[in-house]
């Protein structure tokens, strides 16, 4: 379980499933194709540059949280498919996390 210490916003670029399931449940749930965990990318402009590659026809939705920068699932990659610094959680560690629709 993560303290209550330090946290890193990050985003998410989502597809239609995932994000209706955000706005019914509040929370970051496993979906079908998952690890086990999500991750997001450290910018916005990261985000954005993955939803280019995993939505081409433009339909997804940018989500922010504030993730714990000691939670015991926290792999952060420099460079995540060629697109930028990325964080990756387990969903265990994501129970408490709030995601949000991003304003930018």
């Amino acid at each position: 379980m993560p303290s209550e210490g330090r946290h890193t916003r990050v985003y998410r670029a989502v597809g239609e499933a995932e994000y209706r399931d955000i706005l019914r449940t509040g929370r970051f749930l496993e979906g079908p194709n998952s690890l086990g965990g999500k991750w997001f990318a450290e910018s916005i402009d990261g985000a954005r540059s993955h939803a280019r590659a995993l939505y081409p026809d433009g339909v997804y939705w940018l989500i922010e949280a504030d993730v714990p920068d000691d939670a015991p699932s926290l792999f952060r990659l420099p460079n995540l498919d060629g697109l930028g610094p990325a964080r990756y959680l387990d969903i265990d560690d994501l129970k408490d996390v709030t995601p949000r629709a991003c304003q930018s």
